[in-house]
């Protein structure tokens, strides 16, 4: 497709030959919804400028839009709780929501790391279905470290020169 600048939040994409070559740019105007597709995270983004029917699915390792990503996954996080409805009385008698990750399910992989007020959060997904959720960094890294080691080295590139 194309390639993606760091700097400015763009996707860049080399246009058809038939325009001199020229670079066109698109900026990421919102999230409209993720998906996991193969066991990759893709997001489906509205392009600034351009129509809802030309939304795409780009896959999570080619975005860096990294504050629309934290602040979309902070709200599906807040829809999902919401429709999950699952509570947990505490000891003051007042209802506290549990997330899956503290219903006991079991996670299959880590998708994303994000930080959210100053906490490291890991995107999750959980095994046997496409939840997904965000969960402190430190409980992943302790109950889950090998999924960890593993998100992270998917995303090391190495140079060949010294």
């Amino acid at each position: 497709m194309g390639e993606f600048d760091k700097e400015s939040d763009l996707w860049s994409s080399q246009s058809s030959p038939r325009s001199d070559d020229e670079a066109c740019e698109f900026t990421v105007e919102r999230i409209v919804d993720r998906r996991i597709v193969d066991g990759r995270l893709e997001y489906l983004l509205k392009w600034d400028g351009y129509s809802e029917d030309e939304n795409s699915w780009e896959p999570m390792e080619n975005l860096h839009c990294f504050e629309m990503i934290e602040l979309f996954e902070r709200k599906k996080l807040i829809e999902l709780m919401a429709r999950e409805r699952k509570y947990l009385i505490g000891r003051d008698g007042s209802e506290q929501m549990m997330s899956k990750f503290e219903q006991g399910f079991d996670v299959e992989a880590v998708l994303n790391v994000v930080m959210v007020d100053g906490e490291l959060l890991h995107l999750v997904k959980f095994r046997g279905s496409d939840t997904v959720e965000l969960v402190p960094a430190n409980l992943v890294n302790e109950k889950w470290p090998c999924l960890v080691i593993e998100f992270y080295e998917r995303r090391i590139q190495f140079s060949n020169s010294y």
